[in-house]
């Protein structure tokens, strides 16, 4: 082993653990009641280029602006079939969109994220005994023969079943196994969805540090970050997520996926009304570029199509866009670039909570798992493979095993190989049949995605004893 293979310390599951993986995050299956959607929006101000940039021959790095933070939106999705109306107004936690604009944007965010996240936590820490059953309910219960979450025989696997309940409201949910039992206890964080949260992060990471409370980073790279989090008490976080990288395209476009059925933008009905739910279901435009300063926001007057240009991507608005802007301004009877600027930020944060929520409910209906509680969608995918196809994967234990698999990968070099072939076939003009030869065919296939073709096939699941003998 040692000469054939680069020096290291294999560490192994050990005899007496689980030899199988298997899903087990049912506590996934229940869904978060409360997330928050936020968005920030920035000034551009324009930057001269360094004096080392310019001493360089060819500069790979071209800086154009400084983005500095001018203000922030969030808004606190609450389920209220989970969580009581007067337990949120109790707690004065906030139930529309909050929009703040001015100094200090980045610090007065976190320091609300903190607030608010203490008062969830406190909501959490409810504990109220289960209520009396009622009939039906009590009957339902001693009519169960399997866990409701795991599935399993409570006679076969000789498992305690137990009443599971809402410990914030007492009401009787279902009947399960003692283990589920132990993992369906309230969320332990408060996901934060940002869209795009690789741009957003850069304001916020500074702002972690504003107490000794931990921080917990899962990077990407040094300066990009799948999803981090701080403790806000003890064994109780607030989690930053992206939702990008649950669905990879801008909101615009997700937004449009929903317009077909304007009730499906339920959140957004709850803030604005109906009669410019056509104007707010839409994703806006904002002249990023032009305003490059704090005065520019006291414009009394919609900037010009022009001003709407992006260096980025090298192209301007349409003139339905522009349209869309003139109406937003003329409905709402803005009357500053400041204001405009609000309600933009105000019509993205409930567009990515419908868009969100959306998301969220076909998860829960179709795979009976709550995305809200993964960070990527890989993770997410993952579990729900393990939950659908109820596999048990069998970990490897050998060392000897693990090496005799990954030097059986293939890979590397493709190439295509012409090789002469003649056909044999008669009656065929210009070929020379050969009755003597069998009779052979020529075809051409042209095979694209091997890969993918072979992931169609099915996939081991168990180690066989006798694979190296």
């Amino acid at each position: 082993m040692c000469i054939k293979n680069k020096l290291g310390r294999p560490i192994m599951f050990e005899e007496g653990d689980d030899d199988f993986i298997r899903f087990k995050n049912y506590k996934n299956t229940q869904r978060i009641p409360i997330v928050i959607y936020a968005d920030f929006e920035c000034i551009l101000n324009h930057k001269q280029p360094d004096k080392f940039i310019q001493s360089c021959k060819k500069p790979k790095t071209h800086i154009t602006h400084l983005h500095k933070l001018m203000s922030y939106g969030f808004y606190v999705k609450v389920d209220y079939n989970i969580i009581p109306k007067k337990l949120i107004k109790k707690f004065e936690i906030p139930r529309t969109v909050v929009i703040y604009r001015g100094k200090n944007a980045a610090k007065k965010f976190m320091n609300s994220m903190i607030s608010i996240g203490n008062k969830i936590h406190d909501i959490y820490k409810t504990n109220l005994p289960i209520k009396k059953l009622t009939l039906k309910e009590e009957k339902h219960f001693q009519k169960a023969k399997v866990c409701e979450k795991c599935l399993l025989s409570f006679k076969d696997n000789n498992l305690l079943k137990v009443r599971d309940h809402c410990h914030i409201t007492g009401n009787y949910r279902r009947c399960i196994c003692v283990k589920c039992n132990f993992q369906l206890t309230s969320p332990s964080f408060v996901p934060i969805f940002f869209h795009n949260l690789t741009y957003d992060s850069h304001f916020i990471i500074r702002e972690l540090g504003c107490n000794d409370k931990d921080i917990h980073v899962i990077p990407n790279s040094s300066e990009k970050y799948i999803s981090f989090s701080k403790e806000i008490a003890p064994k109780f976080n607030i989690k930053f997520v992206d939702t990008y990288r649950f669905m990879a395209e801008k909101l615009s476009k997700l937004a449009n996926n929903l317009s077909e059925d304007k009730l499906r933008f339920r959140e957004t009905i709850k803030v604005f009304s109906t009669k410019v739910l056509d104007l707010v279901t839409r994703k806006g435009v904002f002249p990023y570029e032009y305003v490059d300063s704090w005065c520019k926001l006291d414009d009394t007057f919609l900037p010009s199509k022009l001003e709407f240009y992006s260096s980025l991507s090298d192209e301007n608005i349409t003139d339905d866009d522009y349209i869309h802007a003139k109406n937003v301004w003329k409905v709402f009877n803005i009357k500053t670039l400041g204001e405009y600027s609000d309600l933009y930020l105000k019509t993205d944060v409930v567009i990515l909570a419908d868009v969100f929520e959306n998301f969220r409910d076909l998860c829960l209906s179709t795979l009976e798992l709550d995305p809200a509680h993964y960070m990527t969608a890989p993770g997410f995918a993952y579990d729900c493979m393990l939950k659908y196809t109820k596999i048990e994967l069998e970990r490897l234990k050998c060392p000897n095993m693990l090496l005799f698999i990954e030097n059986s990968i293939r890979g590397g070099i493709t190439q295509s190989t012409k090789r002469f072939a003649k056909a044999n076939i008669p009656n065929i003009e210009g070929l020379n049949y050969n009755s003597n030869e069998p009779i052979t065919w020529l075809t051409y296939l042209d095979c694209v995605n091997l890969y993918g073709k072979s992931m169609l096939t099915e996939l081991p699941f168990k180690i066989l004893n006798g694979l190296m003998t």
